[in-house]
Formats: structure tokens, sequence, C-alpha cells
């Protein structure tokens, strides 16, 4: 019985590799597909949309070739005719083609700045997408400021709350930070909160390259909507997000610490 059990684990553990390596060839030809379009969209600010919309067709395609499932609740609250940040919890390095394939409308994201170093796709990121190095306060400021000037120019940011990934073991929700909700009170603009439930699980943070295929979910909660909000009411938004988000995370791992306030106290 163990021989059989062995083998089979064995063999589980081919697939899942074979599997793994089918969706980076995907991931690899498909951006080479959409290459073109993508530089084309980098030459002005007016041809951001060729690009935004490039990388849509690489998100779409991406998950159906892969033949990875995903389902995603509450499309119908996503605000229309006016521009939003969206907030999801951060994982994965999944989440942002996950974004790019659920949230119908074309948005740029706030990402880390070493994504600068990946050729091609580096120089096609910080020409359309926002760039940040969290380790450099400066950096924060001046990607909050073009995050600004992009939502007041019509179009939608997502921004991880959390920051990076890694600060703490998923699904446990770590800190927000406070700029997302700065930002969404200076502009008017209403916060989007998403909760990203089993992504840890299926692209896990790990050395070698593994995907866990199941269901990709995305939970599209109600907007917050900010007029009337000042500075002072900064705190309490993102308390307010965190909460949605946390609470939702709860639903799906019940058995798991997921508010990081508990979790330190646990570890503690």
């Amino acid at each position: 019985m163990r021989t059989i059990a062995a083998a089979s684990a064995k063999k589980t553990s081919v697939v899942s590799k074979l599997y793994a390596w089918w969706c980076l060839v995907v991931l690899v030809s498909l951006f080479f597909v959409v290459l073109i379009p993508s530089i084309i969209g980098t030459l002005h600010k007016r041809l951001h949309v060729i690009a935004l919309a490039a990388y849509k067709v690489w998100g779409t395609f991406l998950f159906w070739l892969s033949f990875l499932p995903v389902r995603v609740i509450g499309r119908q609250h996503l605000p229309k005719h006016t521009p939003y940040i969206l907030t999801p919890n951060h994982t994965s390095y999944l989440d942002v083609p996950l974004m790019v394939h659920a949230i119908p409308d074309l948005f740029v994201f706030v990402g880390k700045s070493s994504l600068n170093k990946i050729p091609l796709f580096g120089y096609i990121f910080r020409r359309v997408h926002i760039p940040v190095n969290r380790a450099n306060p400066k950096s924060g400021l001046k990607a909050l400021q073009e995050a600004k000037e992009r939502l007041q120019s019509g179009r939608s940011v997502l921004l991880f709350p959390e920051g990076g990934f890694g600060r703490v073991k998923p699904p446990t929700l770590a800190p927000f930070k406070e700029g997302a909700f700065r930002l969404a009170i200076e502009t008017g603009c209403p916060i989007v909160p998403v909760t990203l439930p089993y992504n840890w699980k299926i692209l896990p943070d790990r050395k070698d390259w593994r995907i866990f295929r199941q269901t990709a979910l995305v939970v599209i909660h109600p907007p917050i909507y900010t007029h009337g909000l000042t500075l002072n009411d900064v705190e309490a938004l993102k308390e307010k997000t965190y909460s949605i988000i946390a609470d939702e995370l709860s639903y799906y791992h019940p058995q798991a610490t997921i508010r990081y306030e508990n979790h330190a106290r646990n570890v503690g």
C-alpha cells in the first residue's frame, strides 16, 4: 500500500510540474503576442490605452489557455462613469493578472519598482503603470501623485493596501498602509475593496515554480464613496476596508487567523 501511495504521489508531482511549465510557456508566449501593441502604447500617454488593452488580452487568454477556472462575484458593484481605486488583498504573483482578467474596465496598477528589471516587460511597466520603491518615501509620494493624476484623467487605479506580499503568512491580512485611502479622499474617488481568497494556494510564494489548479475566486465588494470625507477620516476608511476584506477571508478560511492583530497576539 505504501508503494502504491508513493507511486501515486510521484505521479501527481510530475503532473503538477508539467502543468506549471505549461502555464509558464503560455504566459511567455502570450506576452510576445501582445508585445508590439504594448510597445506602441508606451510612445505617448494618449496611446496608453493600447498597452492596457493588450494587457487585458494577455490576462484573459492566460487563464483560458492555462485551463484555470475563474469565478467573479460582484461585478455589478463596480462604479460606472467614474474612476475608482481597487484595493485587493495581496498574496501571490497571480493577483495582478487575475484582476486584469476579472475587472472589465482598463486600469493601471501601482507595483514594486523591481519589476522594471524584467526585460521588455519592465520598460512597458514603467512607461504605462506606476512603479514604486516602497523603501523610499520620496518614491512613494511620487507614485501617489502619479496615481492622483491618472485618476483625475479618468483612469482607475489598482493599489495593494498591504504593500507587497510576504509580510505575513496567508491568509492572514497584513496591516494596511494609508496611501490608497488618502488618495481616495483627496481625489473624491470611491474605494472598491476586493477579496482574493485562494491565489496564495494556486500560485504560492515558493522557490520552485508550481501552480495548483483550482477555481480562482474574485469577490468585488460594494464601493465605499468618499465624498464629504476629509483627511481626518483616513484611518476610519482604512479600517472599514480592512474589515470588509478580513470578514470575507474569514468566510472562506474559518479556521485561519485573518486579522493581523490577532495573529500578532497569538504569535506573541
